[in-house]
């Protein structure tokens, strides 16, 4: 019987990127507001984003991840929509919808 092929892997297999969440900028409280998920857990998070790279924190309620920049100003617009990409390490990709 034919199938699909298969293939013998050794080592480690990681995800290079996956998409941890969608969010919105909110510019009067210079923050991204997202739904809580596993992912997200209190600290500090690598971002990169349109201005370089940049620390965020992370706070979390019952419901909602708030991210915060901790250094210089959200440039995002007021109500955009964003994607999160967790890359291969610690590295988040900020991606404007």
């Amino acid at each position: 019987m034919a199938g699909p092929p298969a293939f013998l892997v050794t080592g480690l297999l990681r995800v290079a990127e996956r998409s941890v969440g969608f969010g919105v900028a909110l510019a009067s409280y210079q923050a991204i507001r997202l739904p809580r998920s596993e992912f997200w857990q209190p600290g500090t998070y690598r971002v990169i984003e349109c201005g370089g790279t940049a620390e965020w924190d992370c706070f979390i309620d019952k419901k909602t991840v708030w991210l915060t920049k901790r250094r210089g100003v959200v440039t995002l617009q007021d109500n955009t929509w964003v994607q999160i990409i967790a890359q291969d390490g610690d590295l988040l990709l900020l991606r404007p919808i």
